[in-house]
């Protein structure tokens, strides 16, 4: 096994971890925002455990698009709707997601009292996240 299949296959496999984490925590800080408990060490541990492995996730995703033969930039990229994927659309869209999952962990650690900002950036970052997955590749590991 090269390389690069050891790295496209921790970043296939990472993101099932990844989206594990990131529902778990989706929905048990929607659940204490809405029942108005404080903020709770479960909600704050599910949170570190989605930031570490998304963090990771994306540091794999980085080495990932250095050494991928599905990025390529020449005249045809922006033609072709899977190069385009894998060199714009999926990187940016990734990065705009661990933003705002940060953005949010960051908020849930300074709250005392769950408001549903903090929950609704969790769940804008895993749209953005699932919205360019390349599932005909990640199924396929």
């Amino acid at each position: 096994m090269s390389f690069q299949e050891i790295i496209r296959t921790l970043h296939c496999g990472g993101a099932y971890v990844v989206l594990f984490f990131l529902t778990l925590t989706i929905l048990y800080s929607a659940y204490v925002a809405f029942s108005t408990q404080k903020n709770d060490a479960i909600l704050r541990k599910l949170s570190l455990f989605a930031l570490i492995f998304l963090h990771l996730q994306m540091i794999v995703g980085i080495v990932s698009y250095f050494i991928s033969p599905m990025v390529q930039f020449n005249e045809s990229t922006m033609k072709n709707s899977q190069l385009r994927l894998f060199a714009v659309e999926h990187p940016l869209m990734m990065l705009l997601g661990v933003i705002c999952i940060t953005v949010a962990h960051v908020k849930l650690k300074r709250a005392s009292v769950v408001t549903f900002k903090i929950p609704l950036l969790y769940l804008l970052g895993a749209i953005l996240i699932l919205s360019r997955i390349p599932y005909d590749l990640w199924f396929s590991i």
